[in-house]
C-alpha cells in the first residue's frame, strides 16, 4: 500500500469532497481526482461510489481505509521512536527505588548521570518491591530497582546483582556467647528473643516469613517499619534481631563495631536484585545508561564497600 495515497484517499473522505480535500491538501483537484483513479486501478475495485455526495465508501473502500488507518497508526508509531531516539539527550526517567536502595546507590550514581545528562529530569517513586512491579506493569514508572524474583510476565528484567541473607544482631547478644560472628546458626537458638522487621510490602518481610513458617516458629516482634535502614538501626541499639540482606550491612557504617552477624542454617533464599521495564518498551540512551551506572556502583560497594558489621 503506497501511503501518501491512502492518505489522499482519506482526505477526500474525511473532507465530504474531492474539492475541499484538494483545497486542504494544496494540490490541484484533476491530480487528486487522478490519484483516486490509480488507487482503484491497482486494487481492482471502487473506493467510492459513484455519483454520491458526500463521498460514501464501498465495502471495500471501508476495508481500504480501515487498514490504512492501522498502518497511519503504525508511522506515527514509528516515527515517535525515531524522533525520541534524535533527541536522547533530553527526557524524563521516571524512576522506582526503595527507600534503602536509594539511599544507598543513588549518592553514587546521580552524581555521573547528571554530568552525563543534565537536561534529563529524574522523577522518584519509593515503594517496595512488590509494589514496584506493579506500578513498572501498569506504565506509571519507567524504570523499577527491584529485589524480587521475574514473575510479571509484562516485564523485562536485567540482573543487577545475587545477594544473601543474614541474622542481625548487636555485640553482647545471647548468640555472642556460643558462636564466632559469621557462624551458622538456628532460628530455634533465637526462637525466644525480640525481633524487628519491616512491613509487609517489601520482599525482605516476604523471606522472613517464609523461613519463620518453615521453622514453626512465631517470631515477637518488637516493631514494624517501612525502613530498612530504621529496622537496622533499632535492632543493633536495642539489642533485637533482624533478618537482613547482608548488602545492606556491609556497607552500612552505622552498624560497624556494634552489630554482629550470622550465618542462618534454615534461610537458603538469595536476594535476586534486578532492573525491571515494561517488556518490549524502547529505553532512551539515558535510561540504559542509568542501569550500566547502577551496575558499575553496586560492584564498586561490593568490592570496596565499608565493612559493617562483624561476621559478614
Amino acid at each position: 500500500m503506497n501511503l501518501k495515497r491512502a492518505r489522499y484517499i482519506n482526505a477526500i473522505y474525511e473532507a465530504g469532497g474531492i474539492t475541499a480535500a484538494a483545497k486542504k491538501l494544496f494540490i490541484s483537484q484533476p491530480s487528486l481526482s487522478q490519484t483516486v483513479r490509480l488507487v482503484e486501478q491497482e486494487l481492482g475495485v471502487a473506493i467510492f461510489e459513484r455519483g454520491v455526495s458526500p463521498p460514501k465508501l464501498t465495502y471495500a473502500g471501508e476495508r481500504y481505509l480501515e487498514t490504512a488507518r492501522a498502518m497511519f497508526a503504525q508511522e506515527d508509531h514509528l516515527n515517535g521512536v525515531l524522533e525520541s531516539i534524535r533527541n536522547e539527550e533530553q527526557g524524563c526517567l521516571r524512576l522506582g527505588v526503595s527507600i534503602q536502595r536509594g539511599m544507598q546507590l543513588l549518592p553514587m550514581v546521580l552524581p555521573d548521570f547528571r554530568a552525563r545528562y543534565p537536561d534529563v529530569q529524574l522523577l522518584l517513586e519509593e515503594q517496595g518491591s512488590e509494589l514496584l512491579e506493579k506500578t513498572v506493569a501498569g506504565g506509571k514508572i519507567d524504570l523499577g530497582l527491584v529485589t524480587t524474583e521475574p514473575s510479571h510476565k509484562d516485564l523485562q528484567y536485567i540482573l543487577i546483582e545475587t545477594e544473601s541473607y543474614v541474622l542481625l544482631t548487636s555485640r553482647g547478644s545471647v548468640l555472642e556467647k556460643r558462636y564466632q560472628p559469621g557462624d551458622s546458626i538456628s532460628l530455634l537458638d533465637v526462637a525466644n528473643e525480640r525481633f524487628v522487621s519491616v512491613k509487609s510490602g517489601h520482599n525482605i518481610r516476604g523471606i522472613q516469613d517464609r523461613v519463620f513458617a518453615r521453622c514453626g516458629v512465631s517470631p515477637h516482634i518488637l516493631l514494624e517499619t517501612d525502613s530498612v535502614e530504621a529496622a537496622i538501626r533499632i535492632t543493633v541499639a536495642c539489642g533485637c534481631y533482624m533478618l537482613c540482606p547482608e548488602v545492606f550491612v556491609r556497607s552500612n557504617p552505622a552498624v560497624a563495631g556494634i552489630g554482629v552477624c550470622y550465618q542462618v542454617q534454615e534461610l537458603t533464599e538469595e536476594r535476586h536484585f534486578y532492573a525491571c521495564h515494561q517488556r518490549g518498551k524502547y529505553l532512551p540512551a539515558y535510561t540504559r545508561t542509568f542501569i550500566e551506572m547502577v551496575q558499575a556502583a553496586t560492584k564498586k560497594s561490593r568490592l570496596h564497600g565499608l565493612q559493617g558489621a562483624a561476621g559478614v
